[in-house]
């Protein structure tokens, strides 16, 4: 019932800066307690994630998806920018890039979020980005393409 309810309530769009897909509310909408307090109830269980950090692998996969709900990208995304300088949270969003297509949504999140490393701690990883840059699934192979185009320009 909450899913019927979410996709009667908002539409998916394209972000114009990634691939990243976020959900808008469609406007003119009586606000509904129930999709505030689903909403609510999302928010707590993206600081739960939060709380047990990145480092915990389930914790991990549930960050990212948790940057595909408009309520609770912010802060998701929030606390993985905070952690742009550590190679091995790169590490892993690389490893769960490299998953492929078919292993939901946890890999084409984690290309997002590659892209925004710097090129310093990206340069180790070139190989890797290259083959995920010629994956056939878009959502994988842009990010990893404008990763690559960050090693390129810090030559």
């Amino acid at each position: 019932m909450i899913f019927s309810y979410v996709r009667h309530f908002f539409t998916r769009v394209k972000n114009r800066h990634s691939s990243q897909i976020v959900s808008a509310p469609h406007e003119g909408r009586t606000p509904n307690p129930e999709y505030e307090t689903y909403s609510a109830s999302c928010l707590r269980q993206a600081a739960e994630a939060i709380g047990k950090g990145y480092k915990n692998p389930e914790a991990l996969r549930e960050l990212l998806i948790w940057t595909t709900h408009k309520d609770t990208y912010p802060v998701v995304m929030k606390y993985f920018r905070q952690h742009l300088h550590d190679p091995n949270l790169l590490s892993a969003l690389i490893n769960i890039a490299s998953e492929g297509e078919d292993a939901g949504d946890a890999p084409w999140t984690a290309a997002n979020i590659i892209e925004e490393f710097p090129s310093e701690l990206l340069a180790p990883h070139e190989s890797s980005l290259q083959q995920l840059s010629e994956e056939g699934w878009t959502y994988l192979s842009d990010p990893a393409k404008r990763a690559l185009a960050k090693l390129t320009r810090s030559n």
